[in-house]
């Protein structure tokens, strides 16, 4: 693809954001270039990522998980960049993500009040 299909435009000012490269539908390096949003140094970055044997690392730290798609790698370094902020020790976030299963997904089917109701997270 060429061009984003969704995030074409600044959440703040309206203005059509420019895309220095895409890495992921609407995922890659951004930003408005009238208000400067996307303009940002970088938290936290995954490198060696090998997603055959489900592996990555941030700085020095290897998080293994169980899943092998680059979509869940971008979920996993957010997850790991909001629990820095907070503090949480490394050695708790890397049992955490290597023992995380998804059991559920889109379109989800819960009980409330013994009635049955469909979800979809978006």
């Amino acid at each position: 693809m060429k061009e984003a299909g969704e995030g074409k435009f600044c959440p703040f000012c309206s203005t059509r954001i420019e895309y220095e490269y895409y890495q992921y539908s609407h995922i890659g390096k951004f930003k408005c270039p009238n208000c400067g949003y996307g303009d940002n140094e970088i938290y936290k970055q995954a490198t060696n990522v090998d997603l055959k044997k489900r592996i990555f690392q941030i700085g020095s730290v290897a998080y293994q998980i169980k899943f092998n798609s680059i979509y869940n790698i971008y979920n996993f370094v957010a997850v790991i960049s909001c629990c820095n902020l907070y503090h949480i020790e490394t050695e708790m976030i890397q049992k955490a993500l290597s023992s995380f299963q998804l059991n559920n997904g889109r379109l989800e089917e819960i009980k409330i009040n013994r009635y049955p109701y469909h979800y979809k997270l978006s």
